[in-house]
C-alpha cells in the first residue's frame, strides 16, 4: 500500500514505454545506417553487384532518422 501512494505508476509506465520505444528505434535506425554503408562499400569494391543507389538511400534514411531521434531526445530532456 505504501508503494501505491509513493509512486505514480501511470507516469512511470509512460517513461518506461517511451524509453523502450526510443531505444529500439535508435538501434534500428543506426542498424539501417550501418547496413547501407556496408553494402555500399561492397558494391564499390566489386564484391556485390548493383543496388548502389538503393543502399545509399538506406544509409541516408538511417542516418537522418538517427539524427532526428537524437535531436528529439535532447529536446525532450530540456522540456519539463
Amino acid at each position: 500500500m505504501i508503494f501505491a501512494e509513493l509512486i505514480a505508476w501511470g507516469d512511470l509506465g509512460k517513461v518506461v514505454l517511451v524509453g523502450l520505444a526510443g531505444g529500439v528505434g535508435l538501434v534500428v535506425t543506426w542498424g539501417l545506417l550501418l547496413l547501407g554503408l556496408e553494402r555500399t562499400q561492397e558494391v564499390r569494391s566489386g564484391a556485390r553487384s548493383g543496388g548502389l543507389a538503393a543502399y545509399g538511400a538506406i544509409a541516408l534514411v538511417g542516418g537522418l532518422c538517427t539524427l532526428a531521434l537524437l535531436v528529439l531526445g535532447l529536446w525532450a530532456l530540456t522540456q519539463k
